[in-house]
């Protein structure tokens, strides 16, 4: 709640002239499909999971989120930090979206090739202490990179926001100038 949709219209808007209209559709995961994650959770198994994407058969609504990630044109991630990395229906989601045949593929030499249409990322993070490592962002951007073949990834924090005497404002506006 510290500024993240502030801190996500920046990140969103900054390349962008101020005449022409958005080129992606800002989605929101919990509101575009009729199952939520939580719904997919209780459902799902690793038997089922494993036959659909050996198969390429993709129709389970638990392929809804990875479908929909394939197609994105950007990927803007903003989540807090959690015990040093990502809450844990942010992992299961990309556990979900990082599914062979769905996202990415395999060749016979063992080379992965991304099936999605993104070729940037930007992950966003706030803190109510200090970010010494950050394993959530390393583990999102290797996800980035090996799977999905996205170059262009862009990394922002807001640390210290709990921390008494500490400025929110002030820590916010210098991660939303970071971000220009």
């Amino acid at each position: 709640s510290y500024g993240f949709e502030d801190l996500y219209k920046k990140s969103t808007t900054k390349k962008r002239p101020e005449n022409q209209p958005p080129q992606a559709k800002n989605l929101d995961i919990t509101k575009n499909f009729e199952l939520t994650l939580d719904d997919i959770l209780n459902t799902i198994n690793t038997e089922k999971y494993c036959n659909a994407c050996a198969t390429r058969d993709f129709s389970d609504p638990m392929f809804a989120f990875g479908k929909q990630f394939a197609e994105a044109d950007e990927i803007v991630i903003a989540a807090p930090f959690w015990n040093l990395s990502i809450p844990a229906h942010l992992h299961v989601y990309l556990e979900l979206v990082c599914s062979q045949g769905a996202t990415f593929d395999i060749d016979a030499q063992g080379n992965y090739h991304s099936l999605c249409k993104a070729q940037k990322l930007t992950y966003i993070t706030t803190s109510g202490g200090p970010i010494q490592e950050d394993h959530g962002w390393t583990y999102v951007k290797d996800l980035a990179t090996v799977f999905w073949n996205i170059k262009e990834l862009e990394y922002y924090k807001a640390e210290g926001l709990d921390i008494a005497g500490n400025d929110i404002g002030q820590i916010l506006a210098k991660t939303k100038q970071e971000m220009v």
